[in-house]
């Protein structure tokens, strides 16, 4: 699962492999229980979530939602795509109204969509965002498959490729600036190499979860602070080693009444100092606190030379 900016939240497997339908109520609940009650929380998902149990069920438990309609369905006269909006350079043609789910199960808004090439695709939503906002959620979820499904079946001397040229440009440049900023994990070790070493287990799905969410968190954080990092470096490829080494450094820590001071003396040359200054500042105008600090102290981040 992931939010909207394609950053991964949490990670479900089951061995089954069931319908989409089985996990959608019990991942919108965890997600509540991660996340509290005020929090809006507005979920999109594939058509293989789109029955009307399952919508009524997230739309009564006070979540949103937006996913494609499973056809068949009525398709609409010119006259009744009374909205226009862009995305990425293309104008879209929209009907936002709503529909019946049958079943005494009430109604659910029906947007129905036309681009240039006049198909007609519809949506299904609960929630007050906009037509544009909604669409904008669904289509950015694969960015690179889609521009690749528009070049392969575009003529060589159309205009329109360049447009998907360079959306595909754009998306696979950020994934590869992403994934080196991930940590790097082996794909293979020898189990005696391990922390498992002579432990091997099965483990239950619920402590799987655990970790893996924990594991993720990690993963977002180290990327999110090198991403920081590399804003300000004269070498920002490097961002990752200048944050393992941030990690090691050695220092101290300094509790008093009304804050905590961590000062911290990492291994770094002059700019890197001077991107490392700017990665504490940061931390520090979020004003993190312990969890276990009843006073609630926030906590200073301070960098020494060596």
């Amino acid at each position: 699962m992931h939010d909207e900016a394609g950053n991964p939240v949490l990670r479900v497997s089951d061995v089954a492999n069931g319908s989409l339908t089985t996990w959608l109520s019990s991942v919108a609940k965890l997600l509540r229980d991660m996340l509290g009650p005020e929090p809006r929380i507005v979920l999109a998902f594939d058509r293989g979530g789109a029955f009307p149990d399952q919508l009524v069920d997230l739309r009564d438990a006070g979540f949103e939602l937006v996913t494609y309609e499973r056809k068949p369905y009525p398709l609409l006269a010119p006259t009744a795509f009374d909205i226009a909006f862009t995305h990425d350079g293309e104008t879209l043609e929209a009907c936002d109204a709503r529909t019946n789910l049958g079943g005494a199960h009430g109604r659910l808004r029906r947007i129905a969509l036309r681009a240039g090439d006049r198909r007609q695709v519809n949506l299904l939503a609960v929630g007050s965002l906009s037509v544009s906002e909604l669409y904008a959620i669904l289509r950015g979820r694969w960015v690179q498959g889609l521009a690749r499904n528009e070049l392969a079946v575009l003529a060589k001397n159309d205009p329109r490729r360049g447009r998907w040229d360079a959306i595909l440009t754009r998306a696979t440049t950020r994934e590869q600036d992403l994934l080196a900023l991930r940590p790097t994990t082996p794909t293979r070790a020898p189990l005696r190499e391990t922390e498992l070493a002579d432990k091997l287990v099965r483990h239950s799905g619920d402590y799987k979860m655990a970790l893996d969410s924990v594991r993720i968190a990690c993963a977002n954080v180290e990327s999110d602070l090198a991403a920081i990092l590399a804003e300000t470096m004269v070498l920002p490829a490097q961002a990752k080693k200048v944050l393992a080494n941030i990690f090691q450094a050695p220092g101290h820590v300094v509790v008093g009444q009304s804050v905590i001071t961590v000062r911290l003396a990492p291994a770094a040359n002059r700019t890197e100092r001077d991107a490392i200054a700017n990665l504490f500042a940061h931390c520090n105008r979020l004003k993190l606190t312990l969890p276990g600090d009843l006073a609630m102290r926030p906590l200073r981040f301070q960098a020494q030379n060596i």
